[in-house]
């Protein structure tokens, strides 16, 4: 009595106030699963339609828009009905880069010969990140073949007839985060990582990265699962650190993962690493 009707958002649980189909661009042919959105998630999907459109931009080199556009969400990573519906999150880190940007910025001359350095490397490493992602990208296109995944990266259906199952998320530099259909994931965490580490970089010496790989239900809460592959990193990373004496070298790649089956019950330490 007295108290407006109101009905909540999907995502924020505050009030609704128009639905997602009017911000966010389908593909035509595409029904259109529509859901109630508040003030807050409407200016989102506002800046995400930006974001989508500067993402197909920057990869437009190796996935055709015309074929394939980078999915909105999860369920349109080709999770296979009935038979396969996981995520993975792949959180990967450039090693020692940090001091690398120190020792290089060093060996400046003035204050502006030091500015130059470090804008030149970090250029060079934020280009050798994208490089590695369109490598990925290719490699997912050529295995795709009329809706399945067919080759070495395994085989198995895709329901994800415009979508390519895979989306990066972050790409400044060295540090990666993208997103992939459950069954991509550790496979293509390690391409990342080969091709991570065949770019050339201002200062000359190779690159190496660790890689978290968390692979959980495609409806999992995606914080929660960001944290865990982040943490994962950081294992990995534990580990180069902890055997470069047995490797014989400063730093190497590394993985760490953890495949979920249903919610984590137990911390990361206490997990078993892969």
């Amino acid at each position: 009595m007295g108290l407006g009707v109101t009905t909540s958002c999907n995502s924020t649980q505050l009030p609704a106030v128009d639905s997602s189909d009017k911000y966010i661009r389908y593909n035509e042919e595409e029904e259109v699963d529509s859901y109630l959105i508040s003030t807050e998630t409407k200016q989102k999907l506002k800046a995400v339609s930006k974001a989508n459109q500067k993402l197909q931009d920057i990869f437009a080199e190796v996935v055709d828009a015309k074929i394939y556009q980078f999915p909105f969400r999860t369920d349109h990573l080709g999770r296979s009905d009935g038979e396969s519906s996981y995520a993975a999150i792949v959180h990967a880190d450039g090693n020692g880069m940090g001091k690398r940007f120190q020792k290089y910025g060093k060996e400046a001359q003035n204050n502006r010969e030091y500015i130059q350095r470090i804008r030149d490397f970090s250029k060079s490493v934020e280009q050798a990140g994208l490089n590695a992602l369109k490598a990925v990208a290719q490699v997912i296109i050529k295995s795709i073949q009329q809706g399945k995944v067919v080759g070495k990266l395994g085989e198995f259906n895709l329901n994800a007839k415009y979508y390519l199952p895979f989306r990066p998320l972050v790409y400044g530099g060295d540090d990666i985060t993208f997103v992939c259909e459950g069954r991509l994931g550790l496979e293509l965490a390690a391409l990342f990582l080969k091709a991570f580490e065949k770019q050339p970089v201002a200062d000359g010496q190779p690159l190496t990265a660790c890689a978290g790989v968390c692979v959980v239900k495609t409806h999992y809460p995606f914080v929660r699962a960001y944290e865990i592959s982040e943490n994962l990193c950081k294992e990995a990373k534990t580990f180069v650190k902890d055997e470069r004496q047995e490797y014989g070298a400063d730093y190497f790649s590394a993985i760490d993962w953890h495949l979920a089956a249903s919610g984590l019950t137990q911390i990361l330490h206490l997990l078993n690493k892969g």
